[in-house]
This record gives C-alpha cells, sequence and structure tokens, in this order.
C-alpha cells in the first residue's frame, strides 16, 4: 500500500531523460538532504508503443530504458554513503510487455 506524499519540494519531469550514465554528467538538480523530489519517468521503449500495431522492431532502440536525473546531493562528496527512500510508485495509464 502506498503512503500519502505530504510534500514535494521539487519535481524533474520526464523531458530530461538520459540514456546512460557517466562521471562527467551536470545533475539537473541539486537537493538538501531530506528533501522530497518526485520523479516523471518514461516507460522502458520511451513512449514508443501506444497501439496493438506499434511493433518493437520498429522503434528506435537509441531510445530504450531511459532514466530521469541524475541528481546531487548537497554536502555528499564521493566515498559517502547516501540511503533514498522511494515513497510513492504511480503507475500509467497502460503498459507493454514485449518478448523478444
Amino acid at each position: 500500500m502506498t503512503q500519502s506524499i505530504e510534500r514535494v519540494d521539487h519535481t524533474i519531469p520526464k523531458e530530461e531523460a538520459v540514456f546512460a550514465f557517466g562521471p562527467k554528467m551536470k545533475p539537473v538538480l541539486e537537493v538538501s538532504p531530506g528533501e522530497v523530489v518526485t520523479f516523471e519517468t518514461h516507460d522502458c521503449f520511451s513512449g514508443q508503443i501506444q497501439t496493438e500495431n506499434d511493433l518493437v522492431t520498429d522503434i528506435d532502440f537509441s531510445k530504450v530504458n531511459p532514466a530521469t536525473g541524475p541528481v546531487s546531493i548537497s554536502g555528499a562528496e564521493p566515498g559517502d554513503s547516501l540511503v533514498a527512500e522511494i515513497l510513492d510508485i504511480r503507475p500509467g495509464p497502460q503498459g507493454v510487455a514485449t518478448i523478444t
């Protein structure tokens, strides 16, 4: 059962999607410890499959498995241990499954 989120300090829209992470990436947001962030996300195909007629063989595979971010934490330094708590997950209105 999901709990109610009483406050959201920041929202990162799914348009901030990236398809690879690396050490030289600039964060899209810096937050302080304890702040609440909502990450909007795409599905694993970046919304390329919307109907039964959209075939996985026709999608742009450079846009598969997007992530939203990255985010940096104020005061965090290399080697620090960080804890992130997932407060809520809200699935979208449709899903896609494929076997290849």
